[in-house]
């Protein structure tokens, strides 16, 4: 899929949910959105039976995605409870998601971004007021698209630290930089979209 000034929707931790997943793909399709991005936690540890049915989705979409620490769990445990519901190509294209990729110069990762630095954890571990500030630091015209937290919020420098600004669905922010955005979760029913061009990005809902 080729990368562009276009809209673009982001949406993270499904967990599972494949209707979620879908109602997420309608409505951003429908905004206009051409590329869409999964912040991984596509599947659900706990419910690997539900794996096959939300990668399929994914792919017959087109969706860029990354990892997250759920769909680690399941490679991880392939060989045991999750090998008796999913399939081998569902392993093979979980195996095959980076824990992080840029898409038009944005970070998109599960949670931390410091893949580099911290390997695979980064999928796993909180991001905290260090982490974030470390970020600006080392991007300071950076914007960071992250999941994992479920709640959607949006954190920017302030003064010699880093303020957090929750947002609510319906809302509309202009993209200031560096910025990082917790994008909230499918399964809240919620998704972000995004215009690169603009510099604008709004929180999406719909019923989960």
């Amino acid at each position: 899929m080729q990368e562009s000034l276009e809209k673009i929707g982001v949406m993270a931790d499904s967990h599972g949910r494949a209707d979620a997943i879908s109602r997420a793909v309608e409505l951003l399709r429908g905004r206009g959105c051409q590329t869409l991005v999964h912040l991984g936690d596509i599947c659900d540890s706990e419910r690997p039976e539900t794996a096959d049915e939300c990668v399929g989705i994914l792919k017959e979409a087109g969706i860029l995605c990354v990892r997250g620490n759920n769909d680690h769990w399941l490679l991880a445990a392939r060989e045991g409870r999750p090998a008796r519901f999913v399939s081998a190509a569902t392993f093979a294209f979980l195996e095959s998601l980076p824990p992080a990729r840029t898409v038009a110069g944005a970070v998109m990762a599960h949670s931390l971004p410091f893949v580099r630095r911290m390997g695979l954890s980064a999928m796993a571990r909180p991001m905290g007021d260090k982490e974030f500030a470390l970020f600006f630091s080392e991007n300071p015209r950076g914007v960071l698209f992250r999941g994992h937290s479920h709640a959607p919020v949006l954190v920017r420098p302030s003064g010699a630290g880093v303020e957090h600004v929750p947002l609510s669905p319906g809302e509309s922010v202009a993209v200031s930089r560096p910025m990082a955005l917790t994008c909230g979760a499918l399964t809240r029913g919620l998704c972000v979209e995004w215009d690169p061009a603009a510099e604008v990005l709004a929180l999406l809902s719909f019923p989960a």
